[in-house]
């Protein structure tokens, strides 16, 4: 296809109506993002703008790693199955507001800490937390 030639007058008025488009566009409702995530602040590693981002990262390297599964690199089925998998668990997130990993970012390379919110007790009124502890140090002697 042949690139239209444009004259400096037209190139102008281009540039003028393209900016006048983008000063008229509404800013996104992300209508399918949990509010959870869309509460978060843009700098926060588990925002939207964040996890879209890992996602455009992991998406460059699955075009990668599939060109390294044509040439047969050992290890790149693995890697590449385990790259798709963050990529439907990080749409997965944006969709429901929970996280499935215990790492994030762009390489997974930021662990998660997990906080209890409400704990749970058993009949004898115990936090099940530590029963689980007790019982695995008991194992363990």
């Amino acid at each position: 296809m042949v690139k239209r030639k444009m004259s400096e007058a037209q190139k102008e008025a281009a540039a003028t109506n393209l900016a006048k488009a983008r000063a008229a566009k509404k800013p996104a409702t992300y209508k399918n993002v949990a509010p959870n995530v869309l509460a978060l602040d843009d700098d926060h590693g588990l925002s939207v703008v964040s996890v879209k981002q890992y996602i455009k990262a992991s998406k460059d390297k699955i075009s990668d790693l599939r060109k390294a599964k044509a040439r047969n690199e050992r290890g790149a089925i693995a890697k590449l199955v385990s790259v798709q998998a963050y990529v439907r668990g990080l749409n997965s997130y944006l969709r429901d507001g929970m996280y499935p990993y215990d790492f994030y970012g762009e390489d997974e390379e930021h662990p998660v800490y997990h906080q209890t919110t409400a704990p749970a007790y058993d009949d004898e009124g115990f936090r099940k937390w530590v029963v689980m502890i007790l019982i695995k140090k008991h194992f363990q002697d």
